[in-house]
Order: structure tokens, then C-alpha cells, then sequence
């Protein structure tokens, strides 16, 4: 248990330093936001999108369970609907939003 979170916490660590999103790092989560509203070019919107799939696919059997067949757009429209309705969201880091988000909305299954 102890070995799973640390490489979780790791990941979360590197995915923060290293996303495709190369700008200020680590990626906060009004970034993010504003990169998934479309507030930005269309690469950064893809990279948001790949973002978020990554911390999905890192979670996913870890902390969450998402179901077959629920599609990416479905997972991001996931956290950007956390976002929209929790504003205060936007002030931590984007890995925290995307893992809360996802946490609320596809549980793990004990």
C-alpha cells in the first residue's frame, strides 16, 4: 500500500514538471480551465486534453474505476464540469482538480 503511493505521489509529481503543456509549471488548475474553456489556442487545448487522460489512465484501477466505454471527451467533460461548478477549484494544482473530479464521479469499486 505504502509502494502504491508513492508511485502515485511521484506521478503526480512528474506529470506537474513534465506536461505537454510547457509553460508555468506545475500546471495550475486555472490553466487548465481556461485551456479546456477554449480560451486558448487549439494545441493547448489538446494537451489539456491529454493531460487529463493521463491522470485518468494513472488512476484508473488505483483510485478510480471508469467504466468501459466512457470516452475521453466524456472524462474531460467530466473535470470541466468539477470546474465549473466548484470555482474555487481553479486555485489548485490541475492534477488535484482532474483527481478529485474523477474520484467524485467514478469511484473505485471495493
Amino acid at each position: 500500500m505504502v509502494r502504491k503511493t508513492v508511485v502515485f505521489l511521484l506521478f503526480f509529481v512528474a506529470l506537474n514538471c513534465f506536461a505537454g503543456i510547457a509553460h508555468a509549471l506545475p500546471l495550475k488548475g486555472e490553466e487548465l480551465y481556461g485551456f479546456l474553456a477554449g480560451e486558448t489556442d487549439g494545441k493547448n487545448y489538446s494537451d489539456a486534453v491529454y493531460y487529463v487522460r493521463g491522470v485518468a489512465d494513472a488512476l484508473q484501477g488505483v483510485e478510480i474505476d471508469i467504466p468501459q466505454g466512457v470516452t475521453t471527451t466524456q472524462i474531460v467533460q467530466t473535470v470541466f464540469t468539477h470546474f465549473r461548478g466548484d470555482t474555487q477549484a481553479r486555485g489548485l494544482l490541475a492534477s488535484v482538480v482532474v483527481h478529485d473530479a474523477l474520484k467524485k464521479a467514478y469511484p473505485l469499486k471495493k
